[in-house]
């Protein structure tokens, strides 16, 4: 049986966990209420420095996360909020820049970069605005985060938003492909809220550095948006949720973005199938098409079908043998 608790979000689409995994995740919703927030204190910060979470927009108008907004003239200050229906807005301090983009899918990934010169702002992998010259210096200042309304009383757009992380170092200098997975610690990690508590009025930093966040206005426990880790499980499958064609499919194709490619012996460690009717799969062989980066391999393979349905179509990703799984993309494509 699946339940949601073991549903998650990849980069194209939502997927369920049938096996494996680490339990349930949770994420935060607000309302556009004023004084629904989630707070935090990060000092720490030397020069460079990255800001990011994940959202799923709702509607309306309102704040989604705020740094350093009390504070605000003259010290490095970051607001992202809507301003409009599916726009997203960031206004960096003194309104030295405004950002804004157009939202057009559910999950998103937001990050905010500064490298000690430049600010740039990426949107689910992609520079959208930027760079734009700044001079922050972040000495003494204890760097206030708010999540939700902010500090001075304005209410919050209504969403969801999850894995905030406030880092050390400019993390993205390039495009990316976000992993849509649960952010795991590193050596560059100030403040990390994975808003996994599901309960309570305090959600704990999983930094180590204890800059664990204070709820108010009551903000609503909800589903994660992003999976457990799924990096170094035992044995897992990941199943696509089913889609039905216009019309009757003979041939799937599928293409997976896959790190880590020298631990996993394809078709042996990591197994795929499509179905055209959502019960009985077709193995597809995978072949190695070479690189997309430098940390991300192409995988692809082919399958063609007989007799099927076509209403309930889905695909099947495994791993055996203990491999850890770390996918960042998958799509498939029916002809």
């Amino acid at each position: 049986m699946v339940n949601s608790a073991n549903e998650f979000y990849s980069s194209l689409g939502k997927f369920y966990r049938p096996t494996g995994g680490s339990g349930p995740t949770y994420a935060l919703q607000f309302n556009h209420i004023s004084g629904q927030r989630m707070e935090a204190t990060v000092p720490g910060i030397t020069t460079a420095f990255t800001l990011e979470y994940y959202f799923n927009y709702q509607g309306g108008t309102g704040h989604l996360l705020d740094f350093n907004r009390g504070a605000y003239s003259g010290f490095p200050c970051i607001t992202s909020q809507f301003d409009n229906d599916n726009h997203l807005y960031v206004f960096l301090a003194d309104f030295a820049a405004q950002y804004g983009v157009v939202i057009t899918q559910p999950l998103n990934h937001v990050a905010i970069t500064y490298d000690g010169a430049n600010v740039n702002f990426w949107l689910n992998g992609v520079l959208v605005a930027g760079p734009t010259s700044v001079s922050w210096d972040f000495t003494g200042i204890n760097n206030d985060i708010t999540v939700g309304s902010n500090v001075v009383g304005d209410p919050s757009c209504t969403g969801i938003i999850d894995e905030v992380r406030i880092s050390n170092t400019c993390r993205y200098t390039v495009a990316f492909v976000p992993s849509y997975v649960e952010f795991v610690p590193d050596s560059y990690t100030l403040a990390l809220w994975h808003f996994d508590e599901g309960s309570g009025d305090v959600t704990a930093d999983s930094s180590g550095n204890g800059y664990d966040g204070v709820l108010s206005g009551s903000p609503v426990w909800c589903d994660g948006l992003v999976s457990g880790s799924i990096t170094g499980y035992d044995n897992m499958t990941l199943i696509s949720q089913p889609q039905t064609a216009k019309t009757i499919p003979t041939k799937a194709r599928i293409i997976l973005l896959e790190e880590d490619i020298d631990s996993v012996t394809l078709n042996t460690d990591l197994i795929v199938y499509a179905s055209r009717d959502g019960v009985n799969y077709t193995p597809i062989t995978l072949t190695d098409e070479g690189d997309f980066d430098s940390t991300q391999r192409i995988l692809a393979g082919e399958a063609v079908f007989s007799t099927a349905s076509g209403v309930a179509m889905k695909y099947k990703i495994c791993t055996l043998n203990n491999k850890g799984l770390k996918i960042h993309g998958t799509g498939l494509l029916w002809a």
